[in-house]
């Protein structure tokens, strides 16, 4: 993993400016600056974005609040890094919305032509962070105790318990993949004991199920004995069935000849009965038909009375006809009299028109302004000045809001100006405080550089950072104090400027309003005076175009002629009841001849009834002799009813015995179905249980070569193995660069088994200096010292992580601890830095020291402005 580019924003000491830091084009970068200018928090930038943690907030409840700047609600940092020549970005956000914080991840590839962006993010931040560690293979704290050596933290691997080392080195080797392996065999392991003995529980129950077979054999040969007997039963019942049936055959043939004789015998009744309606209704219309000929008059009256009124129809059909030629002529006289009119008129219209015109628009016009000037004095009532205002009143408003906003202007800028101050002095009184706490810590070294200081000079620097402190704090507040009033003056004096904008454009456009108020009265008075005179026109030329119509000799015969036709018409005499009356009359006459008409063809049937009612009396005679024959046939057939009650009893009888029969049968022949389902079930069963006893032998072996595969990747197996043949690694690659440091002063070992007082040994991970006065633990060394050890120890690590577990990582940073070393240490130590650079792609050193900035290609300078950290990038020649 080979960081390329760092973009941050917000990220502890650095501002809200999107920041750009390229790391790709340099091989050893020495990074530098002041205390608290932001060097470590570029190199927990990179941690926050790959893992969500950074050094001193890592178990704080909301750590990423903690990173964030003072007074900012969004962070942002965007790493680009090469893994196997591959360019990965991760991308990590944190913002707080309404006080609620929220975290935004994304991970995935980079084209580097054409910088486009290929996602690999997961549904969730958690399941995305899976993500880039199963790519980068490393944690965060196999980082930070491998190839990344904290500032203060040089001993973060050295430093933890024997046990803590061991899982540190499991991680960096990657072992946890046979932890997991362990803990799936031990799951198959135990799932396959639990089918095992599922099985066993199984077997245990057919078992037990065989043993009644025996017995069950039995009760099928006592069911097919019984099933024997029924069978002899049922072929007897038969025999008593087949007689039953022949003695109702013949049964239902005497039936048969009844039920032929009973429908001859209705159909004759029926005959009977149908002959003598059809005589009595030939008989009732013969007599109706007789009555309505004896009771009807003479046509030739009817007739007469049809002859008159058709007469008088007619002379009232022609009067009408008479009064509508009257009223046609009339019509086409008023038509001929409303033409000459129109005429008239559209002579004299042509002359009237564009006066009309003119009178409608100038009219239109009027209505306008009166509408625009309603409008106007809405407006300048709803401006709402206490009285009318004067034309010098306009140049005094302006005046003074000039005067008051050059005011207003100096006081802001000033006011920024003691803000900006003050926010600077705050930030500096916080530094002289954090100084203070920490030089009254009881550690004896320097908390920045790890340099011993005295008693006297730790009082120095506290009473000098305390009066600096004092000092600060003190034009802090009188800073408070100046931009609290000038805040309030600004707040008052703004609002009056806004009233006087307000009230100068109140002001004009009140005048504005005004001058258009005169300019519309103006033109409706015109408009007015100019409607009046076209009125005047109008009614004139109305005037005159009456008298012409009423001397035009045209008009005057066409009236006339209106006249006589209405004493004609009038002289008609005309009664539309009467007429209607004896139209009706006339209707009656006509269905009375229609009538005569029906009955004298009725009246030649009669002799056809007479002659159809004598042969119905015949034929019904006859009918009677034979349904007294049919009567005598069905004597015979009286004790028919008897006898089918009887061989209904006999046919339940019969029925009930073999439905009896059935059943028994049935329920035998289902207890036979079922102890012989029982039988092959039951054997069938033992063939089962073979085969499951055969495969609880399999499950035994099989659970117990999961067993083996579980021991065999537990720690004490091939774990073991792995860090056994690791140590050696280690101790040669860290007693190289240790003998380079320490003149081969010192040599460093790792125990990885501990004897036990009661007998046996103990896994560990013990750390033991040989040295000119002996071997020691690593606890018994100096701060100088222990740090060359812990150097070459983690150097150590970083070159196994580069090697080991597939992670390919070939970055190194090592963030201060130099202030402990004497020169010939710092010389020893940027000796070793020169020998091992080869080993990685990338090695960054963090460091406030004037003497290593030289001894480096490149220097990224790191300063702290009011705006946030920035970073300058200088090459040595």
């Amino acid at each position: 993993m080979i960081p390329q580019t760092i973009q941050l924003k917000n990220f502890l000491s650095y501002g809200p400016e999107l920041q750009t830091i390229h790391l790709e084009p340099y091989h050893l970068i020495y990074l530098s600056g002041k205390n608290g200018h932001g060097k470590s928090a570029l190199l927990d930038a990179i941690t926050w974005a790959l893992w969500g943690q950074a050094r001193k907030v890592t178990a704080a409840v909301k750590s990423d609040q903690g990173l964030l700047r003072l007074g900012q609600t969004q962070m942002l940092v965007v790493v680009d890094f090469l893994l196997n020549d591959c360019l990965y970005r991760v991308r990590r956000e944190f913002s707080l919305n309404y006080g609620k914080p929220t975290t935004q991840l994304d991970f995935g590839t980079v084209n580097p032509t054409t910088d486009e962006f290929v996602p690999l993010t997961d549904k969730t931040i958690k399941a995305t962070q899976l993500v880039i560690d199963k790519t980068v293979r490393l944690d965060y704290h196999a980082f930070i105790n491998s190839a990344f050596l904290r500032q203060g933290n040089a001993n973060e691997f050295s430093r933890k318990s024997p046990k803590e080392r061991k899982e540190i080195l499991c991680s960096i080797l990657g072992l946890d993949l046979f932890d997991t392996i362990k803990k799936k065999a031990l799951e198959k392991a135990r799932q396959i004991a639990a089918d095992k003995n599922s099985l066993v529980t199984l077997l245990e129950k057919n078992n037990e199920k065989l043993t009644h077979k025996p017995e069950l054999i039995k009760q099928l040969q006592e069911v097919e004995k019984n099933y024997k007997q029924l069978e002899a039963q049922e072929t007897k019942q038969h025999k008593k069935q087949k007689e039953h049936e022949t003695n109702q055959h013949k049964f239902h043939e005497q039936q048969k000849k009844y039920e032929l004789l009973v429908f001859r015998h209705e159909q004759l009744h029926k005959q009977i009965k149908d002959n003598r309606l059809k005589i009595k209704e030939c008989v009732m219309q013969w007599r109706s038909v007789h009555a309505q000929h004896i009771a009807s008059q003479s046509i030739e009256t009817v007739l007469a009375q049809r002859t008159t009124l058709a007469q008088k129809i007619d002379a009232m059909q022609k009067t009408i006809q008479r009064q509508v030629e009257f009223k046609t002529e009339l019509l086409k006289t008023q038509e001929a009299m409303h033409a000459r009119t129109a005429l008239l008129t559209q002579q004299h219209a042509n002359a009237c028109t564009t006066i009309k015109q003119s009178y409608e628009q100038k009219s239109a016009q009027a209505t306008h302004y009166i509408a625009l000037l309603s409008q106007l004095k809405e407006k300048k009532k709803a401006l709402a000045l206490p009285k009318e205002p004067t034309e010098s009143d306009i140049p005094s408003v302006q005046k003074k809001l000039i005067t008051m906003q050059h005011q207003f202007e100096a006081r802001k800028e000033a006011y920024q100006r003691f803000c900006a101050q003050a926010q600077y002095i705050h930030q500096e009184s916080s530094t002289f405080s954090a100084k203070t706490a920490m030089v009254k810590s009881t550690n004896p070294s320097c908390p920045l550089c790890e340099q011993n200081l005295s008693v006297a000079r730790k009082k120095f620097l506290a009473s000098r950072f305390a009066k600096q402190e004092k000092q600060q704090l003190h034009q802090y507040q009188r800073l408070l104090r100046v931009t609290k009033k000038l805040k309030e003056i600004l707040i008052a004096q703004h609002a009056q400027i806004e009233q006087l904008k307000d009230k100068g454009a109140t002001l004009a456009q009140w005048f504005t309003i005004d001058q258009e108020e005169k300019q519309q009265q103006q033109n409706l008075s015109v408009c007015q005076k100019e409607c009046t005179a076209l009125q005047a026109t109008l009614t004139k030329h109305q005037k005159e175009l009456e008298q012409i119509i009423e001397k035009d000799t045209p008009i005057s015969t066409l009236q006339t002629q209106q006249k006589e036709i209405h004493k004609k018409l009038a002289a008609i005499s005309y009664n539309e009841k009467e007429h209607a009356a004896v139209q009706k009359e006339y209707a009656a006459i006509e269905k009375k001849l229609i009538a005569f008409e029906k009955i004298k063809q009725e009246h030649a049937q009669q002799t056809m009834r007479q002659k159809n009612i004598a042969d119905l009396i015949s034929v019904t005679r006859v009918l009677q002799k034979d349904k007294s024959m049919l009567q005598t046939q069905l004597e015979p057939f009286k004790n028919l009813a008897n006898q089918e009650k009887t061989l209904a009893q006999e046919a339940h009888t019969l029925s009930q015995a073999t439905q009896e029969i059935k059943n028994h049968k049935e329920q035998i022949i289902k207890e036979q179905s079922h102890l012989q389902t029982v039988i092959n079930q039951l054997e069938q069963l033992a063939k089962e249980n073979e085969q499951q006893g055969k495969k609880v032998d399999q499950l035994t072996n099989e659970a117990h070569e999961y067993q083996q595969v579980a021991h065999a990747t537990g720690k004490d197996g091939i774990q073991a193995l792995l860090i056994e043949e690791t140590i050696p690694e280690i101790e040669h690659e860290a007693n190289a660069l240790l003998n380079q440091l320490t003149n081969n002063q010192s040599h460093v070992m790792f125990e990885s088994l501990r004897d036990l007082k009661k007998g046996g040994s103990k896994e560990t991970l013990d750390i033991k200096i040989s040295d000119a006065s002996g071997i020691r633990p690593y606890e018994m060394f100096s701060g100088g010292e222990a740090f060359r050890i812990d150097f070459a120890i983690r150097i150590a690590l970083s070159k196994l992580l580069a090697r080991r577990a597939g992670t390919s990582l070939q970055t190194l940073i090592i963030d201060e601890g130099f202030g402990s070393q004497d020169e010939e240490g710092l010389s020893h130590i940027m000796e070793a830095l020169h020998t091992i650079q080869d080993d990685f792609e990338k090695i960054i050193i963090v460091s406030h020291l004037p003497s290593m900035k030289d001894q480096f290609p490149v220097h990224f300078a790191v300063e702290k402005l009011p705006t946030g950290s920035t970073i300058r990038v200088i090459e040595h020649a």
